[in-house]
């Protein structure tokens, strides 16, 4: 397994568009990356060994940590349509020991409603966290978000234009999960993509309580001032005593980003090639994750 540790980057976009002005909680995708150390886009590169010695290093130092992972693109291979989606081969008897380490606490978060993660994981004493951070369950803990939950009726008529105007879009599809709206586009064309995002912008206009936020190959509807992963997190450190630099986070580009962001404290890995995402270490793809975890298993059982 190859590491490479993240350089200090920063995102300028370069070209505007409808949605450049909208409240965005993501950067819009297609900006320039600029380093001052690194070529654009660049990430200084490292063999696993001497990164390893340094994880180890920060492993050591816990008595107990919190370890975050996310789902789709991370403990399961990118699909085309949402309910295509299983843990990768060999990933769940790993998932297992892990929630057996007795300096470990599991967490899994998902753009997914809890529901639908819980059914996909299926480990019992773990928290899973549904819906971006709107909605947390664990062992002795359960939270959600009133805000989300006060918007639902935006939700609603947000979804019955969206069903009405993307009937001719072609590869495009809505997935209602409750506190949120997930409208797909990975098979659509690239001029459908381009009427879906002028649809997104009116969805803003048209509700004000609600914001869209971009995900990979997909538009994420939610209540504008609604819970986040980070938020989540921290309410379960809180609930377990640990400090945010207990906390190890496995997460990717689109929906992790503020985690990696608002807990430089944290152990944070990020699977991928995201250029601005601030983790301490990137993955190349989501075949690097067994590895990883193996690797900390061994670490924190003294192996």
């Amino acid at each position: 397994m190859t590491l490479r540790r993240r350089c200090e980057v920063r995102l300028k976009v370069t070209s505007m568009s409808p949605l450049a002005e909208l409240p965005f909680a993501i950067a819009v995708p297609g900006g320039r990356v600029e380093s001052p150390d690194y070529p654009a886009g660049g990430l200084h590169g490292s063999d696993s060994p001497r990164d390893w010695e340094e994880i180890r290093a920060l492993l050591a130092d816990k008595s107990r940590a919190l370890l975050a992972l996310g789902f789709d693109g991370i403990l399961s291979p990118t699909v085309p349509r949402p309910k295509e989606a299983a843990l990768s081969d060999g990933t769940r008897p790993l998932l297992v020991k892990l929630a057996a380490c007795p300096r470990l606490a599991l967490v899994f978060l998902s753009g997914r409603s809890i529901l639908d993660l819980q059914a996909r994981v299926g480990l019992e004493d773990a928290f899973y966290v549904g819906n971006f951070g709107m909605e947390t369950r664990g062992p002795g803990f359960s939270a959600f978000d009133g805000l989300a939950v006060s918007c639902r009726a935006e939700l609603v008529d947000a979804l019955v234009h969206l069903a009405k105007t993307t009937k001719r879009l072609r590869g495009v599809f809505i997935e209602d999960k409750g506190m949120t709206v997930t409208v797909h586009s990975r098979a659509a064309t690239p001029e459908d993509a381009a009427l879906l995002r002028e649809l997104m912008a009116v969805i803003v206009r048209n509700h004000p309580r609600l914001r869209v936020c971009t995900g990979e190959a997909c538009w994420d509807i939610r209540a504008r001032a609604s819970w986040t992963k980070t938020d989540a997190v921290r309410q379960i450190l809180s609930h377990l005593h640990l400090d945010c630099a207990d906390l190890i986070y496995v997460g990717e580009e689109f929906t992790d980003g503020d985690v990696f962001a608002q807990i430089p404290e944290a152990l944070t890995f990020c699977v991928g090639s995201p250029e601005c995402a601030p983790a301490r270490f990137l993955l190349p793809n989501q075949s690097a994750v067994p590895p990883l975890l193996s690797n900390i298993l061994a670490a924190l059982s003294g192996r």
